[in-house]
C-alpha cells in the first residue's frame, strides 16, 4: 500500500501547486483566508441550526386526558442521529491478544463517538481460504451494539492487494469473481441487523477493475491506481451493489472514493459514475468522500463546500468516510494555511471540517480514520495520544459534539400542559417532576424524517 500512497501524493502535488496559488506571506492573502473561513463557518453554523434541528411539542396529560400545567420538565439529549465515527480496527485486530489498556480504549471511544468502522479487507478477514476471522469481529460487534454504537463495514470489494488475498491469484479470474460474489452476499446477509452500512466498492474511480487487478502480481499495488473508462467501472461494480441490496434491502450501500475535493477531474469522474449508476438503477445509498489525500494538506474550505454542494446535488446522502488530520510536525502543504502540523493545527483543521460537514444538509456522517497515536495509519493521526490521553482535538470534538451540538434545557408546562422547544435530532430523555414530587422518565425521538410531526403526548398518573 506504500507505493500506492506515494503515487497518489506525487500526482496530487502537481495538481495542488497549479490550482491553489495562495501566498500566505502576504498580509492581504492572510486576510482573504480569514474572511473566507469566517464566511463559510458562519454559513455552516446557520446550516446546523436549520438542518440539524427540529421543533418539538410536548403535551403532558393525565390518563383522563386532562392537561397538567406547572410541571417541571428536564429535556436531555442522549443520542445524535448524525453519525460521528472512528475506526474500531484496533479492537478487532487485538481480540485474543493483549491490546494496550483495552478498557480505556473503549471508554475514550464511546464517550465521543456513536459510529464504529469494522474492517473487512478480504486479505485481513480471510487470510486463509475458507477460514474468515469471524470471532474477532463478533466480539467487537457485540460490544459496540451493547453500547449504542452504530456499525459500518469497510470494504467488501476492492481491487487493491488488501482486497485480494494471495490465495486467489492462482485461480481463474471467473472463479475469483464467483467467490467475491459469495463473500458479498454471505457477509451482508449474515450481519443484517447488526451492520447496516457498507462501503461496498472502494475507490473504483481511481483504480483498475477486478479482472485487470487479477493479472498483476499480488504485491503490485501502485500499478492498480489508474483511470479506466467509466462505462467499464459501471460494468464491474454494479453487480456487487445489486448482490448486497438483495442480501439486505435495508442496508445503506456506499460508493467510497478519494480526491473528489482536490482534483476536479476526479470529482467529475465520480459524478459521471454516480449518474450512470443511477440511470441503471444500481442501488447505491450514499456517496463516500475520503478526506485524507494528500496526507499533509489543509483543504481550502471553499473546495470542501464546492464538493459537498456538487455531490449533494446528485440526490444521495454524503459521508466523510476517511478523515485523519495529523499532529506529526510535518509542514502543512498546499498554501491554504502555513506552518507545521502541530496538535493545535490538528484541532483547528478538524474543527473546521467538522463544522462544514455538520452544517451541510447533504452530509449524514463524518468518520475519523484512526484512533490513537499508538497505531494511527498516519503519524500523529490519532485523536488521543499513544497513552490514550486526550489531545486538543479530542477535547475540541467533545465540546462541539456533546455540548454545542446537543440540546439540554429545563422548562415548565403552560396552562395547556405543553412545552415547545427546538433541538438537535436524536433520542431524548424527558424527566417530569409532577405535583406529588415524583419524577417520571420518558424517551422520545426527535426525527428529521419527511412528514414526521414531532408532537409527543406524555401520560402520567396511575
Amino acid at each position: 500500500m506504500i507505493i500506492g500512497m506515494i503515487i497518489r501524493t506525487l500526482s496530487f502535488m502537481l495538481v495542488w501547486a497549479l490550482s491553489v496559488p495562495v501566498n500566505l506571506t502576504s498580509a492581504t492573502e492572510k486576510e482573504k483566508v480569514a474572511e473566507v473561513e469566517s464566511r463559510l463557518l458562519k454559513q455552516a453554523a446557520d446550516g446546523a441550526e436549520k438542518f440539524r434541528k427540529g421543533d418539538a411539542w410536548l403535551t403532558i396529560k393525565t390518563r383522563e386526558g386532562q392537561p397538567l400545567p406547572g410541571v417541571k420538565v428536564e429535556i436531555r439529549q442522549e443520542t445524535h442521529d448524525f453519525l460521528f465515527g472512528a475506526l474500531l480496527f484496533g479492537l478487532v485486530s487485538h481480540v485474543g491478544s493483549d491490546l494496550y489498556r483495552v478498557e480505556e480504549y473503549k471508554e475514550r471511544f464511546k464517550a465521543l463517538f456513536n459510529l464504529g468502522i469494522v474492517p473487512f479487507y478480504w486479505d485481513f478477514y480471510e487470510p486463509t481460504a475458507g477460514m474468515p476471522q469471524w470471532p474477532s469481529h463478533e466480539r467487537v460487534i457485540e460490544w459496540a451494539l451493547a453500547n449504542g454504537i452504530t456499525l459500518k463495514g469497510h470494504p467488501l470489494v476492492w481491487s487493491n492487494p488488501a482486497g485480494m488475498p494471495s490465495w486467489l491469484y492462482p485461480l481463474p479470474v471467473e472463479n475469483t469473481e464467483t467467490l467475491l460474489s459469495a463473500r458479498v452476499t454471505s457477509t451482508v446477509l449474515g450481519l443484517a441487523g447488526k451492520i447496516n452500512i457498507w462501503d461496498v466498492v472502494n475507490e473504483p474511480v481511481n483504480m483498475v477493475s477486478w479482472r485487470t487487478a487479477h493479472t498483476y502480481p499480488p504485491e503490485d499495488e501502485g500499478a492498480r491506481y489508474k483511470y479506466i473508462p467509466i462505462e467499464e467501472v459501471v460494468r464491474w461494480i454494479a453487480p456487487y451493489y445489486r448482490l448486497a441490496h438483495q442480501a439486505n434491502p435495508q442496508a445503506t450501500l456506499v460508493l467510497n472514493d478519494f480526491y473528489q475535493i482536490i482534483k476536479p477531474e476526479v470529482r467529475q469522474r465520480f459524478v459521471n459514475l454516480v449518474q450512470q449508476l443511477k440511470a441503471e438503477h444500481v442501488p447505491i445509498g450514499a456517496l463516500g468522500i475520503q478526506a485524507h489525500e494528500p496526507a499533509d494538506a489543509w483543504f481550502p474550505p471553499e473546495e470542501v463546500v464546492k464538493t459537498l454542494d456538487h455531490l449533494g446535488s446528485l440526490g444521495y446522502p454524503l459521508q466523510i468516510t476517511e478523515f485523519i488530520p495529523q499532529s506529526s510536525g510535518k509542514p502543512i502543504v498546499g498554501g491554504w494555511r502555513e506552518g507545521n502540523w502541530s496538535e493545535q493545527a490538528q484541532a483547528d483543521y478538524a474543527e473546521q471540517i467538522y463544522r462544514l460537514a455538520f452544517g451541510h444538509p447533504a452530509v449524514e456522517l463524518i468518520n475519523w480514520w484512526g484512533f490513537s497515536d499508538r497505531d494511527a495509519w498516519r503519524a500523529g493521526g490519532g485523536f488521543v495520544t499513544a497513552e490514550y490521553e486526550p489531545k486538543p482535538v479530542y477535547r475540541r470534538l467533545m465540546q462541539m459534539v456533546h455540548q454545542e451540538w446537543e440540546t439540554h434545557l429545563s422548562a415548565i408546562t403552560d396552562s395547556e400542559g405543553q412545552v415547545r422547544f427546538r433541538g438537535f435530532y436524536g433520542e431524548y430523555e424527558i424527566l417530569l417532576k409532577v405535583p406529588q414530587g415524583e419524577v417520571l422518565g420518558f424517551t422520545i425521538h426527535l426525527s428529521k424524517k419527511s412528514g414526521q410531526e414531532n408532537h409527543f403526548t406524555l401520560t402520567v398518573g396511575p
